[in-house]
């Protein structure tokens, strides 16, 4: 991923899609999950985003926040398995984002973890693309 000049990470994904981790988002993640300083970490990620193997499509909604209402945006999460262990467990590379515009995903976050692989896509989101024989 590269640094842009506002400090974000980004990377170009296919279609041209434009993800971007904004800097200060990206820097309250790391203090939860320090694996994302680590540059093969953040490889990881931008493989997950250019070449994903699951992408779901969360609800959209509104929410009341302080008393507005205000619409959440689409909300998409791209799966890669990285790994495979035994009893059925997989490591995974999952970030989740929303569509801030057609061509520009923000990313909320990403996660590598070891998970049965029957719990390797949320259940409350709709599988929007899936690599064929997955």
């Amino acid at each position: 991923m590269k640094v842009a000049n506002d400090g974000a990470l980004e990377c170009i994904g296919k279609d041209g899609i434009l993800f971007r981790f904004e800097k200060d988002n990206y820097d309250r993640h790391c203090a939860k999950h320090l694996y994302l300083y680590n540059k093969s970490s953040l490889s990881k990620i931008e493989s997950t985003l250019v070449d994903p193997d699951t992408i779901t499509k969360g609800p959209s909604r509104d929410i009341k926040k302080r008393g507005k209402v205000r619409k959440i945006w689409d909300k998409r999460t791209y799966y890669k398995i990285i790994g495979h262990g035994r009893g059925g467990m997989i490591y995974v590379c999952k970030v989740p984002l929303f569509v801030s515009s057609e061509k520009v995903y923000i990313i909320k976050t990403a996660l590598l973890s070891w998970t049965p692989s029957i719990w390797y896509v949320n259940q409350n989101e709709t599988v929007e693309w899936e690599r064929k024989g997955h």
